[in-house]
């Protein structure tokens, strides 16, 4: 398993609204990329990807109103964010991959 640190630092309400934003903003446009190629490719519906689009809408909305509270306060936000990539053979298993620099 390989942990990235995506973000790990403390913002001003909106320094932390825009990055936040973005983040799930620029998901949510991979995912619908991904359902409309599907569909034109292949033919498919992707359900799992139309229920994470909106998830993640309700999760943007939630932020928005948040921040929107926060903004005019004497306020700080702390974020932080892991991204672990798990690589598995086509059985499901875990694979080490060694690295080399």
């Amino acid at each position: 398993m390989k942990s990235i640190t995506l973000i790990d630092s403390t913002y001003e309400p909106k320094e932390a609204k825009e990055v936040l934003l973005s983040l799930i903003r620029d998901k949510i446009e991979f995912l619908n990329r991904k359902i409309l190629r599907k569909a034109e490719c292949e033919g498919l519906e992707c359900t799992h990807s139309k229920q994470r689009v909106a998830e993640l809408t309700k999760e943007l909305e939630e932020l928005r109103g948040m921040f929107n509270v926060i903004e005019s306060e004497n306020v700080t936000c702390e974020l932080k964010s892991d991204v672990r990539l798990t690589i598995r053979n086509s059985e499901g298993v875990e694979v080490e991959l060694e690295t080399q620099l």
